[in-house]
């Protein structure tokens, strides 16, 4: 009698442990579909996000070369420019695939591109309006965005569209 309470016992543990891993299989299933379409999500707006900051670089490094055309932008001040529209896309995106800070993904910039330093950046920085320091310090890539849109048209002498 005892045996058979026991296997009871046994049989139900057994029975309540099955549909417990049937559930959480089910759980797993749920959650490797959910977790696959997201990723999809994130790839589409990742790839979305390059065309956009692909198509920004185009229009700031278009007003550069206006104003260098146009010669009021010369020496260092166009080399900065050069380079950071030159390389807009690849710092943005490096910023949000890696998780980087504007700092570190310009530092690696810089290191692939021998004419310019760090502190050729900062002395030009330096000399910028406000508006577009404080937006540089934020060291975030929408600061690196706004500096940047700032100094590519105050470059050709208009304000910022909206």
């Amino acid at each position: 009698m005892l045996a058979a309470g026991i296997i009871g016992i046994l049989v139900l543990l057994l029975i309540y442990f099955a549909l417990r891993i049937q559930t959480l299989q089910q759980e797993v299933t749920s959650l490797r579909s959910s977790t696959k379409s997201q990723t999809i999500r994130a790839n589409q707006a990742l790839s979305g996000l390059g065309e956009i900051v692909l198509r920004l670089q185009q229009v700031y490094a278009k007003n550069i070369e206006t104003a260098a055309a146009k010669g009021l932008i010369s020496g260092q001040q166009q080399s900065v420019l050069r380079f950071l529209t030159t390389r807009f896309t690849d710092i943005v995106m490096d910023c949000w695939q890696h998780s980087n800070t504007t700092e570190e993904a310009v530092n690696r910039q810089l290191n692939n591109h021998n004419e310019l330093t760090m502190e050729d950046l900062r002395a030009f920085l330096q000399q910028q309006p406000s508006q577009v320091r404080m937006a540089w310090a934020k060291n975030t890539p929408e600061g690196f965005i706004s500096a940047c849109e700032t100094l590519s048209y105050a470059a050709v002498g208009k304000p910022p569209q909206p």
